[in-house]
């Protein structure tokens, strides 16, 4: 509940996050079904982002096997994992203006209706059995809590695409930091 309200315990350091993605999605490769491919996209010359990396490596792996989920035991499917930059920020996202470094998770899965994305990040909505399904609650939060945010598309049988958003770091501040 802590995660979904953004007031979690953060420990922020500046990250690569095609570094974190793809560490994250190598490590993840055994526990996806044979059926299912696994695609990563890291976008070159990535600014860096605060971050606590432990609950990014989470976030990764929520909207992974969230994707895993959708597209069903067996079944075949494609998700894809990358990293991009953009402008943002406007009244409709109540994001500062900036540029902000996107996760992007995209799977060809069951999707999901306008009433369903609508909840999808609400801590007691579910579709998974009980004492499942606060993943994208902690994401949604941890988001928040980083100064982003998290947008969802999705449409019946049409998969689904999780968009996070973070602060991107202004350049000289690059130089200062590492990766996790």
């Amino acid at each position: 509940m802590l995660a979904y309200a953004g007031k979690g315990n953060m420990y922020s350091e500046l990250t690569d996050l095609n570094t974190l993605v793809c560490e994250t999605c190598n490590s993840l490769r055994g526990s996806i079904p044979k059926t299912i491919r696994l695609n990563i996209r890291a976008t070159p010359d990535l600014p860096l982002v605060t971050t606590d990396c432990r609950q990014m490596r989470q976030v990764i792996v929520d909207l992974v096997m969230n994707g895993v989920e959708a597209i069903g035991e067996g079944a075949p499917g494609t998700i894809s994992v990358g990293t991009g930059t953009e402008d943002a920020g406007t009244e409709l996202t109540a994001l500062n203006v900036g540029k902000y470094v996107v996760l992007e998770v995209r799977d060809n899965g069951c999707g999901m209706n306008e009433e369903t994305q609508r909840q999808v990040f609400d801590p007691f909505f579910t579709t998974k059995f009980t004492g499942r399904g606060l993943g994208l609650a902690a994401v949604h939060g941890f988001a928040r809590s980083s100064g982003g945010a998290v947008f969802v598309e999705s449409a019946p049988g049409k998969g689904t695409c999780f968009r996070v958003l973070l602060p991107a770091m202004p350049v000289e501040a690059q130089s200062a930091g590492g990766a996790c």
